[in-house]
């Protein structure tokens, strides 16, 4: 019988045939479909990222911030991820939370994106001062490892890159509301910096000032070293003075002697001025009858001339009174004479005495009036050197901490000259005052002293002056007279001899009469003049007596008060004099340490305002910033510093990368190992496809094998898969009986293409490979492949495998039933395709059989 195995058609190399190029294109082509759609499908799944479905659950409410904004960040977000065109995105839609959960678990998303309600709130917390109160917000991204781990991958990606552009939204309102506060700190901190700048401006003025002050006390330094050079010539003065202070004793002790001397003289001026009172006053009543004499001789004359018969006999007795008129007028003349003399001498005394009188008291005057002054000065002196001293002392005490040692101690020595000043200074003032006094009391008062010697002198020369007048007077008078009684004498000798003449000479003696009377009376007024001023000149010379009493004494406290003097006043003068140089030079240190020391209070008022102002807006700042504790500032700083979170759930989770592309290495694993199987075996068992057989027991005989190999090489797989590789299935029966269904659908389809079609059979089978390779959604989720590839991923028996195993492995139900729908489909066709190959081998064999029984026929027949 001849063979019903299927002829294979024979390809001759040297013979033309188009089904010999057309395998040799098939072959050359291979390589290129593998690697083409293997790479097409795997070109570019994170960049159509957007074609991945997922869910938005918004359950959130706005809130209202620290700034009073209103904050709606869960409807931000999600205007935010439905607006997003990126490729890197999601297809998100908004769901509701029950639809979202079946979907996912369904397959029919691969994410779904909770936004609690209290989402906006806790982001809004972290703006509050309230450290306690600051909550993090948290998001929660949900994936399926039973749909697709490479899914729960991106989303977990996305989650964190949500999250991330969320805290950058939370931060930037976080740092809105510091730098609004920043903003109430800087208006504060501006003014404290304008407080700020007063406070520099103060601060430069009191550097200005206090290098004035330098400068000043730099030239007090200088006028201090003077003082002490001055205070050496001091030192060496006070030597010369002692020596003055000697002549000036000697000096004053003479003065002493000569007062004394002088005190003696005004006493015996006293007295002989006291017995020329009582002479003057006897010579007054000797000239009052004078005066009378000669009244009643120009009376006797008269009586004479009228009675000249009578003469005669009176004659011897005129001749004697003529004779004693004559007597008494010559020696009256001769004492007036003497008088006048003597008058004279008093006058040119008094008035010397009265000249010398006036010029001690005025220099006695001057010498009181420059005592006072020296007292006043010394006294100026001794609290200047005083305030001097304090002064420094005060210096030294304040400014201490201001310069170095060496400053401090030229002003302890400045302090100290100034006390031996002011010491000295006092001495002197106390010998000053002791001359005033010696002064006041050498001029005295209208009572006492120079004073009182000189209305005295005063008096007396009064007194001369008039004396001498009267003297004048007398002596006029005196001569007259004399001149009358020589006359009357003369007349009177002739008298006798001759009374012819005698009329005449008593006209002549009458003439000289009224002369003499008229004298006389001069001479009283001169005299009773005279006696006047004798009393005053004795009252005057008492006077003097007491002033130059007073002058001694006085003239002693003078030499007490000089020889105190002496010892200080030379010194003082040539120490003055230095003391006064420095002094200027200290005045004019003095001068700049003022000055500077007013610009260095004129700053530091400014400082002071500025301080305050300073104080007052920092005061203000302060109080606008937030102070916490170490916990809270602790519990803020992790709050802000991961403000929003992401809790990243995965529905049906597995522990490793490996759990999640098992099933595509399984799925892919049994595609291959069908090919390989009928590599080795023939589709159709060659023990039935020889005739004989009816079609239905070839087709059991055909299944028979595949449903075998089918059990082994699921079994054999999932027992290496879990307990070989570790894969930790949550249903290892599920994935063992759904991963021999798989092996027998991959079977069946194989032996259907190889039975139908043979070598193109076998080929169809490897293009069938990759294209299910790169339509399953393996790795990234089928959305992220060409739209070929998503157009023909559910028709394909690995898609439903992948999608099975998945759920079987991680858990869920996604995949299963479906797939066992669709590979017992797949196994239905796949055995039709088996059937109707060996019907159709069948009808051939039946024809060729028939055909051989015709030839037979025919040569039977011939």
């Amino acid at each position: 019988m001849p063979s019903t195995r299927a002829k294979r058609p024979k390809l001759h190399p040297h013979r033309f045939s188009p089904m010999k190029y057309l395998v040799l294109l098939a072959v050359i082509i291979i390589p290129s479909i593998y690697s083409g759609i293997l790479t097409w499908a795997n070109y570019d799944p994170t960049g159509t990222i957007d074609a991945v479905p997922a869910a938005i659950v918004n359950e959130d409410a706005p809130a209202t911030t620290a700034t009073g904004s209103t904050l709606n960040l869960g409807q931000d977000l999600t205007d935010e991820l439905l607006s997003n065109d990126s490729k890197q995105n999601f297809d998100w839609s908004t769901m509701s939370a029950d639809e979202a959960q079946t979907k996912l678990e369904n397959g029919d998303i691969q994410a779904v994106l909770t936004i609690p309600p209290d989402f906006s709130a806790n982001v809004a917390s972290v703006s509050e001062n309230d450290a306690a109160a600051a909550q993090t917000a948290k998001l929660t991204i949900t994936t399926n490892d039973g749909s697709n781990i490479i899914s729960g991958n991106i989303a977990s990606s996305l989650g964190t890159a949500v999250t991330d552009t969320l805290a950058s939204k939370v931060s930037t309102e976080y740092l809105n509301n510091i730098y609004a506060g920043f903003t109430d700190i800087h208006d504060s901190l501006g003014q404290a910096a304008d407080g700020a700048s007063q406070l520099a401006d103060g601060s430069t003025s009191a550097k200005e000032g206090s290098d004035e002050l330098v400068v000043g006390l730099t030239d007090l330094k200088s006028g201090t070293g003077e003082l002490s050079s001055g205070a050496s010539t001091l030192a060496d003065g006070a030597t010369q003075v002692n020596d003055g202070a000697g002549s000036l004793a000697s000096g004053s002790a003479s003065l002493a002697d000569g007062a004394t001397q002088v005190n003696d003289g005004a006493s015996s001026l006293a007295s002989g001025a006291a017995e020329l009172n009582s002479g003057a006053t006897s010579l007054a009543t000797g000239a009052d009858s004078a005066a009378s004499g000669a009244a009643s001789l120009s009376d006797g004359l008269s009586q004479i001339d009228s009675a000249v018969s009578a003469l005669p006999e009176q004659l011897p007795a005129l001749t004697e009174g003529t004779d004693s008129l004559a007597s008494g007028a010559s020696d009256l003349a001769s004492g007036a004479q003497s008088l006048e003399d003597a008058a004279g001498q008093l006058a040119s005394g008094a008035t010397t005495l009265s000249d010398g009188a006036d010029a001690a008291v005025t220099g006695a005057q001057n010498l009181a009036d420059g005592a006072e002054q020296l007292h006043t000065a010394t006294g100026t002196l001794a609290s200047g050197a005083q305030s001097l001293s304090a002064s420094s002392q005060t210096l030294i005490d304040n400014w201490g901490n201001l310069t170095d040692e060496q400053k401090l101690a030229a002003l302890q020595q400045l302090n100290a000259g100034a006390s031996t000043l002011a010491s000295g200074a006092e001495a002197v003032d106390t010998a000053a005052g002791q001359l005033a006094t010696g002064a006041d009391t050498l001029v005295g008062t209208d009572s006492s002293g120079l004073t009182k010697l000189a209305a005295g002198a005063s008096a007396l020369d009064s007194g001369a002056g008039q004396l001498a007048s009267g003297a004048t007077s007398l002596s006029n008078g005196a001569d007259t007279l004399s001149q009358g009684a020589a006359t009357l004498n003369s007349k009177a000798g002739t008298l006798s001899t001759s009374l012819g003449s005698l009329v005449t000479a008593i006209s002549q003696a009458n003439d000289g009469a009224a002369s003499l009377a008229s004298g006389t009376s001069t001479l009283a007024s001169g005299a009773s003049t005279l006696a006047d001023s004798t009393g005053t000149l004795s009252s005057g010379a008492s006077t003097l007596a007491e002033g130059t009493s007073s002058l001694a004494s006085g003239s002693a406290t003078l030499n007490d008060g000089a020889q105190t003097l002496a010892e200080g006043t030379s010194s003082l003068s040539s120490g003055a004099t230095s003391l006064a140089s420095g002094a200027t030079t200290l005045d004019e240190g003095a001068g700049s340490a003022v000055d500077g020391a007013s610009s260095l209070a004129s700053g530091l008022n400014e400082l002071e305002d500025g301080n305050t102002q300073l104080a007052t807006s920092l005061g203000d700042a302060v109080g606008q910033v937030p102070s916490y504790t170490t916990d809270q500032a602790s519990e803020l700083s992790a709050v802000t510093s991961d403000p929003v979170t992401i809790e990243k759930t995965r529905l049906n989770e597995v522990s490793t990368y490996g759990h999640g592309l098992a099933p595509y290495f399984m799925t892919l694993g049994l595609w291959v190992g069908a090919i390989a199987y009928f590599m080795m075996y023939p589709a159709i068992s060659s023990k039935f496809a020889r005739g004989g057989h009816s079609g239905l027991r070839t087709l059991r005989g055909a299944l028979v094998p595949v449903l075998f190999m089918g059990i082994v090489q699921g079994t054999v797989m999932s027992t290496v898969i879990h307990y070989w590789v570790g894969i930790e299935e949550v249903n290892f029966w599920g994935l063992t009986g759904f991963a021999i269904l798989t092996s027998i659908t991959f079977l069946a389809i194989n032996q259907a293409l190889i039975a139908l079609l043979d070598a193109p059979g076998r080929f169809i089978a490897l293009i069938l490979t990759v294209v299910q390779i790169g339509a399953a959604g393996g790795t990234y989720p089928i959305e992220t492949a060409p739209a070929f590839l998503q157009a023909i991923h559910p028709w394909l028996p690995l898609t439903h495998a992948l999608e099975a195993f998945r759920s079987l492995i991680a858990g869920g139900s996604i995949g299963i039933a479906t797939g066992i729908v669709w590979l017992l489909g797949w196994i239905a066709l796949a055995v039709a395709g088996t059937a109707l190959s060996i019907w159709i081998r069948h009808r051939r064999e039946d024809k060729a059989e028939a055909e051989r029984q015709a030839r037979r026929a025919v040569l039977a027949s011939a």
